[in-house]
């Protein structure tokens, strides 16, 4: 009889959200939208490395945003304002890639607190 056991889940938590020159609705110069990718990146990076999330062959990611306000927002694009923190945990070396062979999303979900962007990542079996 094989045993059913649970992977771990990693979490880190950026303490901002995503510039709004990441949206995909933004009409921005393309070196602010460049800097706006590099922050991101860069924050997401460093956290995981931090935290010591280990390599993942496939993974489950789940991002949350905390908004200060209520209003309502669109899940798609801020999915993809997420991006450059995706692109920054395949430089940490915790996704081999960011393709749908290695990846799957959990939908984006928003709760009302301190602004922060907080990504949960779980390694899936095969």
């Amino acid at each position: 009889m094989s045993q059913q056991y649970e992977l771990p889940a990693y979490q880190i938590e950026i303490p901002f959200l995503p510039d709004r020159a990441l949206s995909p609705n933004s009409r921005v110069h393309w070196s602010v939208k460049g800097e706006a990718v590099r922050v991101l990146r860069e924050a997401a990076f460093y956290l995981a490395i931090a935290a010591g999330i280990p390599k993942m062959k496939r993974a489950e990611i789940e991002i949350t945003y905390r908004c200060p306000t209520s209003r309502r927002r669109d899940p798609d694009n801020w999915l993809i304002m997420a991006k450059p923190a995706i692109d920054g945990l395949v430089d940490a070396g915790v996704l081999l890639d960011d393709s749908s062979e290695y990846v799957c999303f959990k939908p984006v979900l928003f709760e009302k607190g301190k602004a922060a962007t907080i990504i949960r990542i779980k390694e899936l079996q095969r």
